[in-house]
């Protein structure tokens, strides 16, 4: 939610009623769009569904992205990389060890950072 929001009470309210796990069954059922809750999952509708288990499956090894800025560089790195080696622009390892090349470049800056602030401030 937007911090100028002018219907905070609002939002809150839409955002508590699209967590509901029924809610997000019944959203299911009429778009396919999965939902994110696990108690969804639950549900005969969903827990019956070969296909969806599949997702099922994924949403609990699912972890969240690191929250650093340089985030969205690295997956576009990833994306480079895994693209080269599949289309046989390089060898897997080339583009592993490229990709780590790439990678340590774009976090070398947040180390040197990190490595100077103050010890009472980690």
């Amino acid at each position: 939610m937007f911090r100028s929001s002018r219907h905070r009470a609002l939002a809150w309210e839409l955002m508590r009623f699209l967590s509901r796990p029924d809610v997000q069954v019944r959203f299911y059922r009429l778009t396919g769009d999965l939902p994110a809750r696990r108690e969804a999952w639950r549900d005969t509708t969903l827990a019956t569904d070969r296909e969806a288990q599949a997702f099922r499956i994924e949403l609990d090894r699912a972890v969240p992205t690191p929250m650093i800025p340089e985030w969205e560089e690295v997956t576009t790195r990833i994306m480079d990389q895994t693209e080269a080696a599949v289309r046989g622009g390089a060898s897997p390892a080339t583009a592993l060890t490229a990709l780590d090349r790439d990678v340590n470049h774009l976090l070398e800056r947040r180390r040197y950072l990190l490595a100077r602030r103050a010890p009472d401030a980690h």
